[in-house]
């Protein structure tokens, strides 16, 4: 018989071994994750799909979704800009006059 048929398995067999022993062996220890910085992030409105053109649009069409800040855009729409156009339009009717006539 070749001795090649012979010798190549065994060293096969023997380095398997030998990985799989020193596999076993190896004691595990627990990996620590690194803290990762928190990135700082503001609530931008999203489509929850896609909308056609021209559809109108109700409280079901959007979703809050964090946005990191450094790659939000002012074009977004945040939470700020609600919080702002509802300061303006309090500030716009509590400024128009109210002109209520009484019939009598």
């Amino acid at each position: 018989m070749n001795t090649a048929r012979i010798v190549v398995p065994g060293i096969a067999l023997t380095a398997g071994g030998l990985a799989g022993y020193l596999a076993g062996n190896s004691d595990p220890k627990p990996v620590r994750a690194e803290q990762t910085a928190q990135m700082a992030t503001v609530d931008v409105l999203v489509a929850r799909g896609d909308i056609p053109l021209g559809a109108q649009i109700n409280r079901d069409a959007g979703q809050w979704h964090s946005w990191p800040t450094t790659a939000a855009s002012s074009t977004f729409i945040d939470s700020e800009i609600i919080l702002s156009n509802i300061r303006v339009l309090a500030i716009d009717q509590a400024s128009v006059p109210t002109t209520a006539t009484t019939q009598k």
